[in-house]
């Protein structure tokens, strides 16, 4: 019978990580320590506290060494020791050097680059997006060029490969942060890369169109006629009058609010 490979539990880790549930520490290639994860490396060796001259972010793909956190072996990057075989992780993907032993149904994608989590079944890349997406979003986004590649508008953070959630907008399928959209959502009702609603705008349009019908035009501008740019449906509108303008918007139904970016593993 084949002898079960230790597995350290998160509580007995050598070096505690709060991102990732494996069994070894990585090698920068700059710095040459040990850490847990990439983003226990970058708190570090990014913090404030650090000469700006020698900050420098963990480099996941130039991981070459390893080492094991129960024996302290170091050998090559694989997925078992090759001194006591305990088992770095799981889930392990040579190409992103990514060790896991928590089950979050992690894929690769080759066009991504990057592991991604949530099972491959439920997802696609968008090859003009640049990114993989939820299937519920195959027929039903507007596609971007590469969308993440700017990063969030608000906090201006990278999401091709970030760990949090992301939203896309459900009139211009714009992409930010879910947490920077509840913030954003709490003063704004506007998309801030296009401008365009992303509520129902219908009641506040009323509003408008019942003080804009007590209070009309002077009689020289009654019957001059106005062709306007709809921002929102992006359609050329041809109107008599701002009050008209006001009531076509009262028949618009925002879109849903969609998740459906893939969080890195």
């Amino acid at each position: 019978m084949e002898k079960p490979q230790p597995v350290l539990p998160a509580s007995k880790q050598a070096t505690n990580c709060a991102h990732y549930d494996r069994n070894c520490l990585l090698l920068c290639s700059v710095c040459k320590d040990f850490f847990p994860c990439r983003f226990c490396h970058d708190s570090v060796k990014c913090s404030p506290s650090v000469a700006a001259e020698l900050r420098h972010k963990f480099d996941r793909a130039s991981v070459a060494k390893v080492k094991c956190k129960l024996c302290k072996h170091v050998q090559g990057v694989a997925r078992e020791c090759e001194s006591c075989k305990a088992v770095f992780g799981k889930y392990f993907c040579d190409k992103c050097k990514l060790f896991d032993n928590a089950d979050k149904k992690q894929f690769h994608c080759d066009l991504c680059g990057i592991c991604r989590q949530g099972g491959r079944e439920n997802y696609f890349h968008c090859v003009t997006c640049g990114c993989c997406l939820s299937l519920s979003l195959k027929e039903n986004h507007k596609c971007i060029q590469n969308m993440l590649t700017s990063g969030c508008p608000i906090c201006l953070e990278e999401m091709m490969y970030t760990r949090e959630d992301c939203v896309f907008l459900p009139r211009c399928s714009h992409a930010l942060h879910k947490k920077c959209f509840m913030e954003l959502s709490k003063f704004s009702y506007q998309c801030p890369m296009c401008f365009k609603s992303f509520v129902n705008m219908s009641h506040a349009y009323s509003q408008l169109a019942t003080e804009i019908a007590g209070n009309p035009m002077p009689g020289e501008y009654q019957h001059r006629n106005v062709t306007i740019l709809c921002n929102d449906c992006d359609k050329y509108v041809f109107v008599c009058g701002v009050g008209k303008l006001m009531l076509s918007f009262t028949s618009w139904e925002p879109g849903v609010l969609r998740v459906g970016l893939t969080i890195l593993a």
